[in-house]
C-alpha cells in the first residue's frame, strides 16, 4: 500500500469507528483506568492553546510533516478511535506521537493517553514502525516548558486497552 492509500484507509476506519455502536474513544478508555486531575489551568485555556492544524494528506507529499491526526483501530469487536494532538512523520512513517498539555505536571492519565495514541498509530500504519511517545508540558500556544519521553510497548498498550474495554462493557451493562 502506498502512503495515500494508508491514510485513506485510516480516515475510512476513523469514520466507521465514529458511526459504530461498538466503539470507544481514547478519552473514554483512559478515564476508565485513570482519573483526569484538574491542573488548575482551565479547560477553556487548554482548548485555546490546542489550536493545531494540518493536512494529513500532506504526509504523503512531504519528507517530514507534523500534524494532528485521526486514528482508529478495531480491537476484537470494538473500534477505538481519537485524534492525536500531533504526529511527526518522516517519509510517511509515524516516528513520534505527541500529546500537548497546557499544564506542567503529568500523571497516569497523560501517560495512558499518549500510550494509547501511540498504539493506535502503530496499528493504523500496519506496524511499520513503533513511534516514540512524548508529552509536551507547559504549552502556552507558543512555547513549552518540558518535553518528556514516555516509554511504551505494544503488548502492554494492547493489554491495557482490553482491560479498559472490559471495564467499560461491564459498567455499560449495569
Amino acid at each position: 500500500m502506498n502512503c495515500r492509500d494508508i491514510i485513506s484507509s485510516i480516515f475510512s476506519n476513523f469514520f466507521k469507528a465514529k458511526e459504530s455502536e461498538n466503539s470507544f474513544t481514547i478519552t473514554e478508555l483512559v478515564k476508565t483506568l485513570s482519573s483526569a486531575k484538574s491542573r488548575g489551568i482551565g479547560a477553556e485555556f487548554g482548548r485555546k492553546v490546542h489550536n493545531f492544524w494540518g493536512d494529513p494528506f500532506a504526509v504523503a507529499e512531504r519528507e517530514e510533516y507534523l500534524s494532528p491526526f485521526p486514528l482508529a483501530y478495531k480491537l476484537g469487536e470494538y473500534w477505538i478511535y481519537g485524534v492525536a494532538d500531533l504526529i511527526r512523520f518522516r517519509n510517511c512513517l509515524p516516528i513520534e506521537v505527541i500529546e500537548v498539555k497546557s499544564y506542567d505536571k503529568y500523571g497516569r492519565y497523560e501517560v495512558l493517553q499518549v500510550t494509547f495514541y501511540s498504539y493506535l498509530t502503530f496499528e493504523a500504519f500496519l506496524r511499520s514502525v513503533k513511534p516514540t511517545a512524548f508529552l509536551v508540558l507547559g504549552w502556552n500556544g507558543r512555547y513549552f516548558k518540558k518535553r518528556v519521553s514516555i516509554k511504551w510497548n505494544p503488548e502492554t498498550a494492547r493489554r491495557l486497552l482490553l482491560q479498559a474495554i472490559k471495564r467499560k462493557r461491564i459498567k455499560h451493562k449495569r
